[in-house]
Order: structure tokens, then C-alpha cells, then sequence
């Protein structure tokens, strides 16, 4: 069943068939293109739904297509973020974490992990 937002337009449901004309297959190549692919498809593609303009083609900052960038090109990213910068992420999300040296698995909080981190290179620093 498709949701109705705002501005009246239906959300596509799962598994409908659908045609392909020349354009959306073109724009499909377009997207799977290596090296500008991502940022064609958030360029044309990507609409965020605003609670009073309705649905939006997205602008992304500058930074944004970086990251877009450093995701694309590698595997494993670590970034340094500032807050409210359209992130989510709370201390209670769980994470799990495996000891190196027993094996050990244990599920905690982000925030004891923190914690956790924190305690750990104050001990190294001693």
C-alpha cells in the first residue's frame, strides 16, 4: 500500500512492474557510471519531503557530496563531525563489540563504549 504525502503524490509500492523508456534507461547508466554516478543520482533523484512545501529536490552542501565522494571510493570511513548536521545517532544505540584476545562478543550501548574509550587512553596516558 503506498503512503500519501503532502502534496498528494503516492509513494511507488514494492515489486510493481514497471517500463523503462529510453530516458530512464539512460538515466540508469548514468547512475552506475564509477566515477560521477553517486552524485548523478543524488543530483536528479533525491527529494527530501518537507511538512509544508512538500516533496523537494535535495541540495547537498559541499561537504555532503565529499562524503558522498570518500564513501563511493572506500570501504571503510571514520568521519569527524560536528552535531545537527542531519545525522542520527543516540547513546543508547547498541553496537557490538569483539574482544581481540578471547573472542568474546558483548553487545553495549554507544555511550559505555565511549565511556569505555575514554577510560582507556586516560589509563595509557598515567
Amino acid at each position: 500500500m503506498a503512503s500519501k504525502y503532502t502534496d498528494g503524490k503516492l509513494v511507488k509500492a514494492a515489486n510493481i512492474t514497471q517500463k523503462y523508456t529510453e530516458k530512464d534507461v539512460q538515466d540508469l547508466l548514468s547512475c552506475q557510471d564509477r566515477i560521477n554516478g553517486p552524485h548523478y543520482f543524488l543530483d536528479h533523484f533525491f527529494y527530501i519531503q518537507h511538512p509544508v512545501k512538500g516533496k523537494l529536490k535535495y541540495q547537498a552542501y559541499e561537504y555532503q557530496r565529499r562524503l558522498v565522494d570518500s564513501y563511493h571510493q572506500h570501504r571503510f570511513n571514520v568521519n569527524l563531525l560536528p552535531r545537527q548536521t542531519g545525522k542520527c545517532l543516540t547513546k543508547d544505540i547498541n553496537i557490538r563489540i569483539m574482544n581481540k584476545i578471547t573472542g568474546e562478543i558483548r553487545e553495549i550501548s554507544i555511550e559505555d563504549f565511549y565511556n569505555m574509550q575514554k577510560n582507556s587512553s586516560r589509563d595509557e596516558q598515567v
